[in-house]
């Protein structure tokens, strides 16, 4: 179930029972579970009705203890359970009959921003049932109404373009460093902070950190046009950044076999939009990408690759020093 559905049931009084949150966007997962507090329970007494608990500092008996609970001048209690692994085979065991007074509880099993083992047998119950939650990344175009929403109640606006530079500086994605929303409303505060209630792409390039998944492009760009000054000078630049050599020789890996994923998928005559959900990777980024498609053909791409993955092998298995192999790197792709 995806955490919107979830949020409909919760308005409609429709959640019962026990549910799993899972996925990585923890920020999500908690702001739902708010949101769930302030639908069931009156905050006057909210302290009587909602229970959060480490299943570490606790045994089943202690649970069901809270399961049983009545609630009090409320809609129902709300049970939170962090690292509840430990508990799984109870809760399976005795689901049923925590289930027979399922109108009084709801019962939440944190697992964001993690997911649970998919063998648990109280997991294949409440997948069976649909009770897992799922809060995996924004697509988008939630995520630009989501960072208007934020500057709005930060009493700020934001032109078009300086939201179109932010979005490209983040490259929200699980393999950037504002991989979370929790990062990406801090950058938003950051901006805030500014006098102006305009913010403005002049603002925006002074204040956001860039990602590294977003400053590599301008790498992949110079090398994709066998522009090796520039790609050398690009390479400079991330290393004078403090970016780990490790990380930037992954990102150049990880940006070649993406490049071989968009062209083996374009060969197959799939649409642009579902491309981008089979490599799991941002609009920006696809973009980026297919722009400089025209300097790739798959053999160069699949050569590029291997000598990534060569580079990779030695600078994990030899003495050499990470930055040289990795502008002899570079010079070998251009």
């Amino acid at each position: 179930m995806n955490y919107t559905n979830f949020l409909k049931k919760t308005k409609s009084n429709e959640v019962s029972g026990i549910y799993c949150f899972q996925g990585t966007e923890d920020y999500l997962a908690k702001n739902t579970l708010n949101f769930l507090k302030r639908e069931l329970i009156d905050e006057s007494v909210l302290e009587f009705n909602s229970f959060e608990k480490d299943a570490a500092d606790m045994t089943y008996n202690n649970l069901y203890e809270e399961i049983v609970r009545l609630p009090f001048m409320a809609k129902k209690r709300v049970i939170v359970l962090y690292n509840w692994t430990d508990l799984s085979k109870d809760l399976a065991k005795n689901y049923e009959e925590i289930e027979k007074i399922k109108d009084s509880y709801v019962l939440i099993l944190m697992s964001s921003p993690e997911s649970p083992k998919k063998n648990l047998s109280i997991v294949k119950t409440l997948m069976k049932y649909d009770r897992l939650v799922d809060f995996d990344m924004v697509n988008p175009i939630a995520l630009k109404n989501w960072i208007l929403k934020k500057f709005e109640e930060e009493n700020k606006k934001i032109n078009d373009a300086a939201l179109a530079k932010f979005m490209e500086y983040l490259n929200y994605s699980k393999d950037s460093e504002f991989n979370s929303l929790y990062k990406i409303e801090n950058e938003i505060k950051k901006l805030s902070s500014i006098s102006s209630e305009l913010i403005d792409v002049k603002t925006v390039d002074l204040m956001v950190n860039k990602s590294i998944s977003s400053n590599i492009f301008n790498l992949t760009d110079a090398i994709s046009q066998k522009n090796r000054k520039k790609a050398i000078q690009e390479l400079n630049k991330l290393l004078n950044n403090g970016e780990e050599p490790v990380k930037i020789l992954y990102m150049l890996s990880r940006h070649m076999i993406n490049v071989l994923k968009i062209i083996n998928y374009k060969n197959q005559g799939y649409k642009d939009y579902d491309i981008m959900r089979l490599v799991a990777i941002s609009k920006f980024e696809f973009n980026k990408i297919y722009s400089s498609l025209k300097n790739f053909s798959e053999d160069k791409a699949r050569f590029s690759l291997e000598k990534c993955m060569d580079a990779d092998y030695i600078l994990k298995t030899k003495k050499n020093e990470p930055n040289v192999l990795l502008f002899e790197l570079v010079v070998s792709l251009n």
